[in-house]
């Protein structure tokens, strides 16, 4: 089943992306997350243009109407998916700033930062294939983007503990950046593989603890 560009504008968008409804009882629940589930393993193989919902069904051991019931199309389900990741990584960066003995610092720890959260990304199924799915298709394009809005909202208060004294549209800019950069790092693993995606996050925590550190440095 495809999705047209036209079905995606507007206030088609909202329905054309978003499951057909929540599962209530148990059984309910346990098929969707086999369907979840089935999607992650197959992004992990191949491309989401080569995926079908009919496919996903097969791997989940659910029948097609099944799947149909709770999402439109296979961008429904990557979204989803998608969002059930994104809960599960932010519990393990929330446990990267706060498990360290003594205070997290934004200059200092970055680099171990930046490899915490690709291990954490790796080990998650279906986190690379769902990232690579958000970042190249044009109907999941948006919610990529409030993804990072909302990966950026989330790290604020963080933000704000560490450089009280600058004000929040300065610090909403600086989690965005970091966001971003940070972001590089994943895309890197996903075309080169993890020993390079590992160099390169060392790379990046460098460069976002010297541009943090201009900023800690000037603080008002």
């Amino acid at each position: 089943m495809s999705v047209r560009p036209d079905e995606l504008s507007g206030k088609k968008e909202s329905s054309a992306l978003k499951p057909r409804k929540s599962p209530l009882q148990s059984r309910a629940r346990k098929t969707v997350e086999r369907i979840m589930d089935a999607a992650a393993s197959i992004l992990d193989e191949q491309a989401v243009d080569r995926i079908t919902t009919n496919q996903i069904a097969e791997r989940a051991n659910v029948n097609i109407a099944s799947l149909y019931q709770y999402f439109p199309n296979k961008f429904a389900i990557v979204i989803a998916l998608a969002e059930r990741i994104r809960e599960e990584h932010k519990i393990v960066l929330e446990e990267a700033i706060t498990s360290r003995t003594g205070e997290f610092s934004w200059e200092r720890d970055m680099v171990q930062y930046n490899l915490n959260a690709l291990a954490a990304a790796v080990r998650i199924e279906g986190y690379i294939g769902t990232w690579l799915a958000l970042r190249t298709t044009p109907e999941l394009s948006k919610f990529y983007h409030d993804l990072g809005l909302d990966t950026a909202k989330w790290l604020l208060p963080h933000m704000e503990k560490a450089m009280p004294n600058y004000d929040s549209d300065v610090l909403k800019i600086i989690t965005e950046m970091l966001v971003e950069t940070g972001a590089m790092v994943l895309d890197r693993y996903a075309k080169d593989g993890k020993d390079k995606a590992d160099t390169f996050a060392r790379e990046i925590g460098r460069m976002q603890s010297l541009y943090l550190h201009s900023y800690i440095d000037a603080m008002p």
